[in-house]
């Protein structure tokens, strides 16, 4: 099944439990955030937020292949 992955690192800001659903919902900046590096990820492409690569430890980093595609306007998210 072709994937493609967008992660951001963060607090959600708002979120609630959905009793229909029995699990929470996460909403703000930081969800729009995710879902927009996601929407700009190609199918194989895991795409990161800054601070998400920031988190990444130094040993992580040194086992993957990080290729910066520089800044990108997101919609909505600012910043």
């Amino acid at each position: 099944m072709p994937l493609a992955i967008g992660m951001a690192t963060g607090e959600p800001q708002m979120f609630a439990y959905n009793r229909a659903s029995q699990r929470m919902d996460y909403f703000g900046p930081l969800v729009n955030l995710s879902a927009r590096v996601m929407a700009s990820s190609t199918v194989g492409e895991i795409c990161l937020g800054p601070a998400t690569e920031k988190a990444l430890s130094s040993g992580k980093k040194s086992s993957l292949v990080i290729k910066s595609r520089g800044m990108h306007n997101l919609k909505g998210v600012q910043g």
